[in-house]
């Protein structure tokens, strides 16, 4: 929070994605920031909130660009020459675990 009424949203992206973030009181969209296309890396959207109209529930809404990268990696002591792919997501339930606003946004 900055200044009290300002909510400043920082995140990482893997991939160029369209992003946007939408506060909801109950059903209704009480703020939101317009889509916005973002390169990958890190990055952080601010939105003015208003104290009457408290939101309850936060929607960070993206749409990816590119194909999510996969990391390879090889395994030692085998005879034969294979390669695993997986895809490396991050730890976000621990993420908003710890933040007191996204509580509601789990369950």
């Amino acid at each position: 929070m900055i200044h009290g009424t300002t909510l400043q949203l920082s995140f990482h992206l893997s991939v160029k994605a369209k992003v946007r973030l939408l506060a909801k009181r109950r059903k209704s969209v009480v703020a939101s920031t317009s889509m916005r296309t973002l390169k990958a890396g890190n990055h952080s959207l601010q939105l003015r909130l208003d104290a009457h109209r408290w939101p309850t529930k936060l929607d960070l809404q993206t749409h990816a660009l590119a194909p999510l990268k996969t990391v390879s990696t090889r395994e030692s002591g085998s005879s034969t020459n294979s390669v695993s792919t997986a895809l490396a997501f991050p730890d976000t339930r621990a993420l908003l675990e710890s933040d007191p606003l996204a509580v509601g946004v789990l369950r």
